[in-house]
């Protein structure tokens, strides 16, 4: 009688969670001991080879086991063989399934060589027994292996320790130290210009057909030619070109002004490759970490641009003076540029954006452009004038050694919250005696007791965060020459141009009548260093008399 004779194929696997033992589980090992295993049987002819190198035993959906699947479905092959079952898959419900179900629907014969398994001399405790138990451990050691090693990255994370496969464009990984990351020439030169740009009013399409015009190869071609094996989701093609959307992913990164941010997603589990965004609380973020490319205050500029509506207009190639930077005072809507021509002289003005769309939602705000240039200049003058009071007040600060908690706790804002906090400890002591002589109820006293209770913890927590917010000023900034040197620093007052506006101003209110309001950037801490100047001023003259 003439034996069956079985058309197979081998199934090699290997990935990079077989850790030492790689080399023992290598592709070409792996193939050389089926081969040996063919020396004793006549039965079987290998006509194919599918293997995945590189791909993890949890996760079937492999190119060379679905290329597999489709050969046993064309009925092309009818048995598999492989070296143990730990290189067919690691996930045991699947691995089991396919064994007891699928195969012997689909009339396929399993080889498992070092498991001493074949479906066509088993017994139902090889099959339903002995094998899922072995797949199982399989299983088993997959999940212990991935919880070490997600354990060692996040231990190196908490460290400050570099953890991903690529850096950031514009970075590089440091040769004596894989866990560091330092500034690479070539690409940081492309990313100040990109910022560079953007701070000059180019929209992120621009930047990157300038990009693309100059011959910069981008992120992911740069990283291949500098002998990255590097691999993108994001790119379609064989080449890839710059795109608005890469501009505003660098723009975005804060990176770049040396802050790293790792853990922000995590796999669901060891079996399951879909990554889950996590909570910001739970990221790990080191300030001050490396070399920035940019300086925070122009990252932070940055972000306030890309914030706002600063669409170029149709033929110009960069924003106007004041683009993305009016807003309608009444109704928050931006103010848009609009120019009239008479007798060959042309006037610029803004009018609120929602009253252009529909009268009656919004008035008509209009303000000529060479107005709102003088009111800028105007205040930037007065602007001028307190940082040089501030400055002056610093300078005398540190050169007598003044006691911050003294200057903290005389502050004007602070006493006037203070005697609110006394004056609502008056009421409350008061309630026990108008209770007692009758002139309020115990209905009333309890809810008077609660209101003035609930008023001083607020007043109280409000001085504290003031407090302790004016300390931080004073002893880690208006102590600190660098910060001082940029956030007190002059505009010059020249002619107003884009980057002085966008050095000092954060946004602009314009209400009818002409008038505006202009936010300033770092205007919370200008305020208070105002303040505190004004009181060293009086401690000053105190001393002087």
């Amino acid at each position: 009688m003439q034996k069956n004779i079985w058309i197979a194929a081998k199934y090699l696997r290997l990935s990079i969670e077989d850790g030492d033992k790689a080399e023992s589980e290598s592709i070409v090992n792996q193939s050389i001991l089926i081969d040996s295993y063919m020396k004793s049987t006549s039965d079987i002819t290998i006509v194919d080879t599918f293997k995945d190198d590189g791909f993890s035993g949890t996760d079937f959906n492999r190119p060379g086991f679905q290329a597999m699947l489709k050969a046993i479905e064309n009925k092309e092959i009818n048995c598999i063989i492989v070296k143990d079952l730990s290189r067919f898959g690691r996930e045991h419900i699947d691995v089991d399934r396919y064994i007891q179900k699928v195969f012997p629907q689909l009339g396929v014969r399993f080889i498992a060589i070092n498991d001493n398994y074949d479906s066509e001399t088993a017994n139902i405790t090889d099959t339903h027994l002995v094998l899922p138990v072995k797949s199982f451990v399989n299983d088993t050691y997959c999940r212990q292996n991935s919880q070490k090693v997600r354990s060692h990255l996040s231990a190196k994370r908490n460290i400050g320790e570099y953890v991903g496969n690529y850096v950031s464009y514009g970075y590089k990984k440091c040769d004596t130290d894989k866990s560091q990351i330092e500034i690479d020439p070539v690409a940081a030169k492309h990313v100040r210009d990109i910022f560079n740009w953007k701070m000059e009013g180019m929209s992120n399409q621009l930047i990157a057909d300038k990009l693309n015009e100059l011959g910069v190869l981008a992120p992911a071609d740069y990283k291949r030619a500098t002998g990255v094996n590097f691999k993108s989701s994001f790119q379609t093609h064989l080449t890839s070109r710059w795109s608005a959307v890469a501009i505003i992913r660098i723009l975005k990164n804060p990176i770049y002004y040396g802050v790293l941010q790792q853990g922000k997603s995590q796999r669901i589990n060891y079996k399951v490759k879909v990554q889950r965004a996590l909570p910001k609380e739970e990221w790990v973020i080191f300030e001050n970490h490396h070399e920035g490319i940019v300086t925070k205050e122009e990252y932070e500029t940055v972000q306030m641009l890309l914030a706002k509506d600063t669409r170029i207009a149709p033929g110009e190639t960069r924003l106007y003076l004041f683009g993305g930077l009016l807003s309608c005072g009444d109704c928050g809507g931006n103010l848009i540029r609009r120019t009239n021509s008479y007798k060959g002289e042309k006037t610029v003005f803004y009018i609120c954006s929602s009253y252009n769309k529909k009268k009656d939602q919004c008035s008509r705000h209009s303000i000529r452009e060479d107005v709102l240039i003088q009111l800028v200049m105007d205040s930037l003058k007065m602007y001028s004038k307190m940082t040089d009071a501030i400055r002056s007040a610093v300078e005398y600060l540190k050169e007598n050694s003044l006691d911050t908690q003294t200057l903290i706790q005389h502050d004007d804002q602070i006493l006037e919250v203070r005697n609110k906090v006394n004056k609502y400890y008056k009421l409350l002591h008061s309630l026990s005696g108008n209770l007692a002589s009758g002139v309020i109820s115990r209905d009333d006293y309890a809810l008077l007791r609660e209101r003035y209770q609930t008023e001083i913890k607020s007043l109280e927590s409000n001085i504290e965060k003031q407090e302790e917010y004016m300390e931080d000023l004073l002893e880690n900034k208006l102590l600190c020459e660098e910060w001082v040197n940029t956030f007190l620093e002059k505009p010059s007052l020249g002619d107003l141009d884009r980057d002085m506006l966008l050095q000092y101003v954060e946004k602009i209110n314009v209400f009818e009548g002409k008038k505006i309001e202009i936010v300033y950037r770092f205007q919370d801490e200008l305020v208070t260093a105002a303040r505190l100047a004004e009181q060293i001023g009086k401690t000053k003259q105190e001393v002087a008399v």
